[in-house]
């Protein structure tokens, strides 16, 4: 495997581990309020009726959910893994490939191209395009020149 596709996976899943751990803080968040709200609910006991503090308790749950998918849902999107453009070269034999392995070199033979574009050349899924790409180029078959991610 190249340096420059190593680096580009790991970008990847740096990219999926912060998604992650973001997603992690949006529900401490929205637990957070929730919790909140059934605290002040439960000091309310004695002064307001036990069906507005459910009430209450339950617009709290709502309310935290609401913030915390905002929250997540307010991160910068990753970089699209079909959008990424792929320039790679045919270096080995094409001999004992499979049909998805043999349609994803004749559609890299095209040229340069973003993985969709790749992808519907072949006639494969978009992720399919970069494991069989890696597959291909540790096995000698393509060298990757450049992958770049928008």
């Amino acid at each position: 495997m190249s340096g420059e596709v190593a680096l580009w996976v790991m970008a990847e899943k740096s990219a999926k581990a912060r998604l992650r751990r973001r997603l992690a803080a949006a529900a401490m968040l929205g637990g957070g309020i929730a919790l909140l709200i059934a605290s002040v609910a439960a000091m309310l006991e004695g002064v307001v009726p036990p069906a507005a503090r459910t009430t209450a308790v339950l617009l709290g749950v709502a309310a935290g959910g609401l913030v915390g998918a905002a929250y997540y849902l307010a991160e910068p999107p990753v970089p699209r893994l079909g959008k990424a453009r792929v320039a790679a070269e045919v270096v080995g034999s094409v001999e004992g490939l499979s049909l998805a392995e043999r349609a994803l070199v004749d559609a890299l033979g095209a040229g340069p191209a973003d993985v969709e574009t790749i992808a519907a050349r072949a006639g494969l899924d978009v992720e399919e395009v970069i494991p069989l790409l890696l597959s291909l180029e540790r096995r000698g078959v393509v060298r990757v020149r450049s992958i770049e991610v928008e």
